[in-house]
């Protein structure tokens, strides 16, 4: 199978997988480092699935505030629920890479993270689904 980078499905698709993986990790309490590092690329695909789905041209950019912003221009309801979610995310995604930063902190955030990316991830993917639906419909 042949994935598009326009396709915001195939970007919910590849967020779905990593988000398994997450799921496995938090269940066995294992490496909320890379919990959160992982969380943040999820939110970052959930993001530009969004964007992709509302007219965004693709860029290659990592900075979940950046696309958040770009987000709030053309779903503002969302990126607002997303808000917390994305700030928090960006802070961790650096700090659960590197060393200097309180690892007791980092396992706390780690589930917590998780529960947020959870519920948000479901959220877009529910709203792509009415589209889709309603598009069908005609």
């Amino acid at each position: 199978m042949k994935t598009d980078s326009s396709n915001p499905g195939d970007w919910i698709l590849f967020a779905e997988r990593d988000l398994a993986g997450v799921r496995l990790l938090c269940q066995n309490q294992l490496s909320f480092e890379l919990c959160q590092s992982k969380s943040a690329e999820i939110v970052e695909k959930t993001l530009k699935a969004e964007l992709i789905r509302a007219g965004w041209f693709l860029e290659k950019t990592h900075d979940l505030q950046k696309l958040a912003a770009k987000l709030r221009k053309r779903d503002p309801e969302l990126a607002d629920r997303a808000r917390e979610l994305v700030v928090s995310l960006s802070e961790a995604y650096f700090s659960a890479r590197n060393p200097g930063f309180d690892l007791e902190r980092r396992a706390q955030g780690g589930a917590a993270s998780l529960r947020r990316v959870n519920a948000w991830e479901f959220e877009v993917y529910a709203k792509g689904m009415r589209e889709t639906l309603a598009s069908l419909r005609g």
